[in-house]
């Protein structure tokens, strides 16, 4: 399978969710939980 004949992958970063398939499927492979990671010993330095 050359490079032109794969579909593309597309991955949605959504505040709630984030979603992973392909391009030109109607749902997503996967849908996971969104998460961020704060350490708290870099936000108040300056």
């Amino acid at each position: 399978m050359d490079a032109l004949s794969r579909p593309n992958v597309v991955i949605d970063n959504g505040t709630g969710y984030t979603k992973m398939g392909f391009a030109g499927n109607v749902e997503p492979c996967f849908i996971t939980p969104t998460v961020v990671a704060v350490n708290d010993s870099f936000s108040g330095s300056a």
